[in-house]
């Protein structure tokens, strides 16, 4: 599986990112884990031809998590008609929220609009699916009060990403990205805790969790072999302050020896957009 960051931005647009929408290539499969409101635009940066996307499997139903389909719904309709259905899935209440946002974006009134070829999947927690030959396991992860926010676990031919979706921390994280190839976790803060979201600190503390105390303990294998954490603070940006930050985590270690590099990529093709990634591989 190939995964292309389209967007990781927060709700506000904070430093000019691209909202959220991570594009997974896997075989001759393509699918979207959330579609934000600046998704096809990213799409289409990329090269992309939005034609060619299987399905969107959305973790939880904030705009800037979802708010890009009606968008995709009219390229459809008007400009690159599709000759298969679209698979939408997420958490319960998902087609009548996407059908409502359509509506209000681009329909009259309360009449209801037409769509391109949709088929809906609700997604509930600790049931899996498969969507687009993609088996995908969902799981509760606290976000939203009322609503039902999930974690997304995607396998593709053996290969695994986890996908926090907006979360504070939770340990449920800890389960589900054991031998996982790939976590993809929110970080959209240091230490501060406005919301339900992980913030640095919190994810800081239970790297051991993640990594070798679990790691050889339960199945000698490797527990999570790499790790992608979005920041959106732009001193998070600092190459030197990781630097010095993992030589701490590492020294810390009894069981393992932790490897690290960090590197300042750019990121969704915006001139002020960064993503710092963080590869942690870990050796006996």
């Amino acid at each position: 599986m190939k995964l292309h960051v389209l967007g990781c931005g927060d709700a506000f647009g904070n430093g000019g990112r691209n909202q959220s929408g991570y594009l997974v290539e896997a075989g001759d499969i393509l699918f979207l884990l959330d579609c934000g409101p600046t998704t096809l635009l990213a799409m289409k940066r990329a090269g992309f031809d939005s034609r060619r996307l299987d399905a969107i499997i959305l973790s939880h139903l904030h705009g800037d998590h979802f708010g890009g389909i009606p968008f995709l719904f009219i390229e459809y309709l008007y400009l690159k008609p599709r000759d298969n259905p679209l698979t939408i899935a997420g958490p319960p209440g998902t087609e009548e929220r996407v059908r409502q946002l359509y509506r209000v974006m681009y329909g009259s009134g309360k009449t209801e609009v037409e769509i391109p070829p949709v088929s809906f999947v609700v997604l509930q927690p600790e049931r899996p699916q498969r969507i687009a030959a993609i088996d995908v396991w969902p799981f509760c992860v606290p976000h939203q009060s009322h609503d039902v926010s999930l974690g997304l676990k995607v396998t593709y031919r053996g290969k695994q990403i986890l996908f926090s979706g907006d979360s504070a921390w939770t340990d449920a994280f800890i389960q589900h990205a054991n031998g996982v190839d790939l976590f993809l976790c929110e970080c959209s803060f240091f230490n501060e805790q406005p919301g339900m979201h992980v913030n640095y600190c919190a994810l800081a503390a239970n790297l051991a969790r993640l990594t070798a105390k679990n790691l050889f303990s339960l199945t000698s294998a490797k527990t999570c072999s790499r790790a992608v954490m979005n920041y959106q603070r732009q001193w998070l940006r600092m190459e030197w302050w990781w630097r010095s930050s993992l030589s701490r985590l590492g020294a810390s270690s009894d069981r393992s020896r932790l490897g690290a590099r960090v590197a300042t990529v750019r990121s969704e093709l915006a001139a002020r957009s960064w993503l710092i990634y963080l590869e942690r591989f870990l050796e006996r």
